[in-house]
């Protein structure tokens, strides 16, 4: 893809390839640069610069779902907010212990803000790649052992029809957070009764960095 649009990208003044030196790729992309080497070439006594709190750390772009796609600007304030805000006790509640499957994407919300908060509590991160298919995920979560996932209605419907027909029971899975549209009650009383997995909803937006509230029962509702 980079090799067929580089000529077009006027603007760009390195392309670098995330890995070792590739021969191969660097006969299609002209003054092609690869990570490896920036990393052996960098200076190992570097200082990182004193940054304000409220200096710009990324941009996500939202969706559009409510009017025009547009840029959300974090703060590296925001984030580490957002980060420690969203793991409370009725929040994810991630500790060191947990191995975490986030089914949504990095650049969508920043996947939730799960990446930061993985890192803040020291948790496993299993990232799942492009098959976000019911089977593969059933792999994912017995063979890396996950314990807490993320993702829309969608992805929780195929686990379930994958589980039904593999046979395993994602012994390991306690609870996973839904988000982007309303789940079936049925799927909840499914996930919970043939599993022992909660499902828990969400909501937040781009602009929120993302998290906003989780329906987490209050101690009138156990009964």
């Amino acid at each position: 893809v980079a090799a067929g649009i580089a000529g077009q990208l006027t603007s760009v003044r390195h392309l670098v390839l995330m890995g070792p030196r590739d021969d191969e790729a660097a006969a299609m992309v002209e003054g092609l640069l690869f990570y490896d080497d920036l990393l052996a070439d960098a200076d190992p006594a570097y200082q990182w610069p004193e940054l304000e709190e409220t200096t710009p750390s990324s941009l996500c772009y939202t969706s559009g779902t409510t009017g025009h796609p547009k840029g959300v600007e974090y703060t590296h304030r925001s984030t580490v907010l957002h980060t420690m805000g969203a793991n409370q006790p009725d929040g994810l509640a991630l500790s060191g212990r947990d191995t975490i499957l986030p089914v949504v994407p990095m650049f969508h919300a920043n996947a939730w803000g799960v990446p930061y908060t993985a890192a803040m509590t020291g948790a496993k991160l299993v990232l799942p790649g492009a098959d976000l298919s019911g089977p593969a995920l059933v792999r994912l979560i017995d063979g890396e052992k996950v314990t807490v996932s993320m993702g829309v209605p969608t992805i929780w419907l195929g686990l379930l029809e994958a589980l039904a027909d593999c046979g395993s029971k994602a012994e390991t899975l306690i609870r996973a957070t839904v988000g982007g549209s309303a789940l079936p009650p049925s799927m909840i009383v499914d996930f919970r009764d043939k599993y022992g997995v909660e499902l828990i909803h969400g909501w937040g937006m781009t602009e929120t960095s993302p998290l906003g509230t989780l329906n987490q029962l209050l101690q009138k509702h156990l009964d």
